[in-house]
């Protein structure tokens, strides 16, 4: 489906969620202390990213070996290489990238390269995103309180100069009610690379999520390397602007369609 607008968008959206809450006799509702403020297409469009998202888990490495090869990026990917294409594939079933040739391009993306950076332009347009830098400090010395993450924003994290470092792609696909922060990603386990929805940082712990553990290096054996201690990159879709601060509070993570989210942001049928 291609979109003419952010506005069309809505308005489509917003029927697929009204129409797949009548189908379950239920709709979508909202707890009593819901912010009033984000509109309800908008936490449809936040529930749809995080669906789609979730269809990616692959818990073992088997499974995120074959999950890697579906991608077509490489004949024989591996699950350590696509978290590109893997961001790529979720906004793509999202509905956020309509063009399916850009998941195997996003493999081995690299924003200082010219080939990629027009590629970036077509997929995250300046007129529809907001591009923000950090690269001053490690991901794991960030104030996440003075600019939280939000669901859709997606993020290039750079490896730095440190020893076995790495580069990583990855969208927030989920904001709990405490502010915390997820994405499903592929991550290094010790059984191998798995693909997993994964706490990124806790507001009210520091030092909890993995934006801290990839800066750790009593933990890049395990996890393999560590990425983010460069700084990172942000592109936000902008009509998201308005309602940041509701969103980083939670305010897309309640009942829809008969489903609650859990703490951790996984569905489970009531």
């Amino acid at each position: 489906m291609v979109f003419q607008s952010i506005e069309r968008a809505f308005v489509l959206v917003l029927a697929l969620g009204v129409a797949l809450g009548a189908a379950a006799g239920r709709g979508l509702s909202r707890p009593e202390d819901a912010d009033p403020k984000v509109p309800p297409e908008i936490c449809v469009w936040v529930h749809r990213l995080h669906r789609a998202a979730l269809t990616h888990i692959a818990a073992d490495p088997e499974s995120a070996t074959r999950l890697a090869r579906s991608f077509g990026y490489a004949q024989y990917a591996h699950p350590w290489s696509m978290c590109g294409p893997l961001t790529a594939s979720i906004l793509y079933r999202a509905g956020v990238l309509q063009d399916p040739a850009m998941i195997p391009a996003f493999w081995l993306l690299d924003p200082d390269s010219r080939t990629d950076q027009r590629l970036l332009e077509r997929a995250f347009p300046p007129e529809r995103y907001r591009r923000y830098d950090f690269l001053d400090l490690p991901i794991s010395m960030f104030d996440f309180q003075a600019f939280p993450l939000v669901p859709g924003d997606v993020l290039y994290l750079y490896g730095g100069l440190k020893w076995r470092a790495f580069e990583h792609v990855m969208v927030v696909t989920y904001v709990d009610r405490a502010g915390r922060a997820y994405s499903v990603s592929n991550v290094g386990t010790p059984v191998g690379f798995v693909v997993q929805q994964i706490l990124l940082y806790d507001p009210h712990s520091p030092g909890r999520g993995y934006f801290y553990w990839w800066n750790d290096h009593g933990k890049k054996e395990m996890l393999g390397g560590l990425t983010g201690t460069g700084g990172f990159t942000v592109w936000r879709p902008r009509f998201l602007l308005p309602y940041v601060e509701a969103l980083a509070r939670g305010a897309c993570a309640w009942k829809f369609s008969g489903l609650w989210l859990s703490e951790d942001g996984l569905a489970a049928e009531e």
